[in-house]
C-alpha cells in the first residue's frame, strides 16, 4: 500500500512538472497597443500594455534570453557611437492585416537587434543593423494564420554596451480587419 501510495505520488509529481514546463514554454502574449495602418494610436486592449514599445533597461523582458542568444557581438566594432538612451519605435498597424511596420527613430547611429517569437517562442524574423537615422522595416505576415500573436523583442547597442536598452511590443495577426473594425471583431480575432 506505501509502495503504491509513493508511486502515485511520484507520478503526479512528474506530471505537475512537466505541466508547468509546458506553461513555461508559452509565451503570454495577452495585451497589445492597437494602431492604425497609418500608425495613429488606436487604444489598447487586454490588460495593461503600458510598458510596451519603450526602450528601457528592463532586465526582465519574457523572452529577451532567445535574443541574446541571437546576437553577434562581434559586429559592435563601430567608434564613436553615443550612448542612445532613448529609441522611439512605433509598430503599425496592430493588428497586422498583411505587412507590419516597424518605424525607428533614433537620436544617433545605435545598433538595432530585433526578434519576432511566436507564442510558442519560435523565431519567426530576425533583423541585426546599423540605424543611422529614421528606419522602417515593412515585415511579412501573410503566411500565419489569423489570430496569432507575437511578441516583438528589441535591445540597442553601441561600441562600449552589449544591450544597453531593450524593449518589446505585442502583435497580433488579423488579416481580415481593417481600421473601422468593430470590437467584436478584434476580440473574436485575438482570443
Amino acid at each position: 500500500m506505501a509502495k503504491t501510495l509513493i508511486y502515485i505520488l511520484a507520478i503526479s509529481s512528474i506530471l505537475a512538472a512537466s505541466c508547468s514546463k509546458d506553461d513555461e514554454s508559452v509565451l503570454r502574449i495577452n495585451s497589445f497597443v492597437l494602431t492604425t495602418k497609418y500608425g495613429v494610436d488606436n487604444g489598447e486592449f487586454g490588460f495593461d500594455p503600458s510598458d510596451q514599445w519603450l526602450s528601457t533597461d528592463n532586465e526582465n523582458i519574457e523572452g529577451f534570453g532567445i535574443l541574446a542568444e541571437q546576437q553577434n557581438e562581434t559586429a559592435i566594432t563601430n567608434s564613436g557611437i553615443s550612448n542612445e538612451t532613448n529609441l522611439r519605435i512605433r509598430a503599425y498597424p496592430n493588428p497586422v492585416v498583411d505587412h507590419l511596420n516597424l518605424r525607428l527613430y533614433p537620436k544617433s547611429e545605435t545598433y538595432f537587434d530585433m526578434i519576432i517569437l511566436d507564442e510558442k517562442r519560435k523565431i519567426t524574423h530576425k533583423s541585426s543593423l546599423k540605424v543611422k537615422s529614421d528606419t522602417t522595416l515593412n515585415l511579412d505576415f501573410r503566411d500565419f494564420s489569423s489570430g496569432d500573436k507575437f511578441k516583438v523583442i528589441y535591445s540597442l547597442s553601441n561600441e562600449n554596451t552589449l544591450n544597453f536598452v531593450k524593449g518589446y511590443g505585442n502583435i497580433a495577426y488579423c488579416p481580415d480587419l481593417n481600421d473601422s473594425y468593430e470590437l467584436e471583431e478584434l476580440t473574436r480575432c485575438l482570443h
